[in-house]
């Protein structure tokens, strides 16, 4: 599309319904045209597989009472749910709440809010 200086697309998501209407709308010539209905094909394919490993996860994952726990969390759906519990593992493991946020690099202690100050430094 550069090639052609063909602005960028105004639309968030070059291969979403919009994006794609966008896309159909630009001239080009036949093989750039044949190549981008290729990979949008791709695209299409590894968006249907997906949608059925999203689905299989689903129904294993919605069997453990662990992660349908987490999912009552805002914006935790299946996928992350699932993704948490696999990165904790055993709760059990951890002695207190506070060392499955270390764990998990979630807290910003003294030494953390200090590497901050001199990232902030670094790229000044």
């Amino acid at each position: 599309l550069h090639a052609h200086l063909i602005p960028p697309c105004p639309h968030g998501n070059l291969v979403g319904i919009s994006g794609r209407k966008w896309l159909a709308r630009q001239i080009l010539p036949a093989d750039e045209r044949a190549a981008i209905e290729r990979h949008l094909g791709l695209i299409n394919q590894v968006n249907e597989a997906l949608t059925v490993v999203e689905a299989d996860t689903a129904v294993h994952a919605l069997q453990d009472p662990t992660i349908r726990r987490l999912m009552t969390l805002p914006r935790l759906d299946v996928t992350v749910a699932a993704s948490v519990a696999a990165a904790i593992g055993d709760i059990r493991r951890f002695s207190d709440p506070q060392k499955l946020v270390a764990y998990l690099g979630l807290h910003r202690g003294r030494r953390h809010r200090a590497q901050a100050c001199n990232d902030h430094l670094a790229h000044a």
